[in-house]
Order: C-alpha cells, then sequence, then structure tokens
C-alpha cells in the first residue's frame, strides 16, 4: 500500500507547485502586444477599455528606442477582439492618467494569443470638455486637436 502511495503523493505535489508558480490570475486572461509610437502617460497596471467596459490591464511595458514601445496587454479570456479594430491611448487631461480604447470593429475573425496589434492614434481627452459648449479653443492644446475644435 504505502509504495503505491509515492507516485500519487509526488504528483500532488507537482501539481501544487505548478498551481502556486502559475497563478489562476494568468488562466483569466490571454495575451496580446501592441507596437506604440508613444505611451502618452500610459503606465503599466492602466485599464483597457471596450464600450466603457473594463475587459483587460495593461501588463509590462518594454522601450525599444525612444519611439517604439511594446505593451502587453492583458485581455479578460471571455473578450475577443475583432480584427482591424481600433486601439487608441486615451488620456484625461484632469487626472492625467491613461487608458487603452477598443472600439471593436464588424469583422468576424479575431486577434489570435500572442498576436502584434498597432495603435490608430492619441486621443486627449477632458471630460469637462463638451465640444457643443467650446467656445473658446484652448491655447495649450495640440494643433491637431485645436483643429478637430475649429
Amino acid at each position: 500500500m504505502m509504495s503505491s502511495s509515492k507516485p500519487l503523493f509526488s504528483l500532488l505535489f507537482i501539481c501544487i507547485l505548478w498551481v502556486s508558480c502559475n497563478p489562476i490570475e494568468h488562466f483569466s486572461y490571454y495575451t496580446l502586444y501592441l507596437n506604440i509610437d508613444d505611451l502618452h502617460g500610459l503606465v503599466e497596471d492602466g485599464d483597457i477599455i471596450s464600450n466603457n467596459k473594463k475587459i483587460g490591464k495593461v501588463g509590462d511595458i518594454t522601450t525599444i528606442n525612444n519611439d517604439n514601445h511594446i505593451v502587453i496587454l492583458r485581455i479578460n479570456r471571455d473578450v475577443l477582439i475583432p480584427r482591424n479594430s481600433d486601439i487608441r491611448v486615451i488620456t484625461d487631461m484632469e487626472s492625467s492618467k491613461a487608458y487603452i480604447e477598443i472600439v471593436f470593429s464588424h469583422s468576424k475573425k479575431n486577434y489570435n494569443e500572442n498576436d502584434t496589434l498597432q495603435t490608430e492614434g492619441t486621443i486627449l481627452f477632458n471630460k469637462n470638455i463638451h465640444l457643443q459648449e467650446v467656445n473658446d479653443i484652448p491655447k495649450d492644446l495640440p494643433e491637431g486637436i485645436k483643429n478637430l475644435l475649429k
């Protein structure tokens, strides 16, 4: 009896060790990579949002050179990102916090785990400015945004 329990005990020990080194959180998301030229305040553990719902978190950020960064996106397993979706960094100018917003496309094909995505651009957002109410354009806005408000 004793000798037959050794393999079982060893297997149980290996399973416990494996789970402790690979927390369940790892299984709750999948990884995509985002190639971006400017972080615009994006930091690790920032939110990933779609349709006003949190769908993931920003993982590690690696700077390749001053104009190129690779951002790991941890997307909730129950969320599929359609190919050709718009991916942008949104910066709330009031709080100076940045997050990633994904606007889903209508593609029937989805990104696969470990795919690399490109951003469509960066949007500066101040929740106190409503486009209908803007009379005077603030002088400190970038030229591209000033042109959009005119």
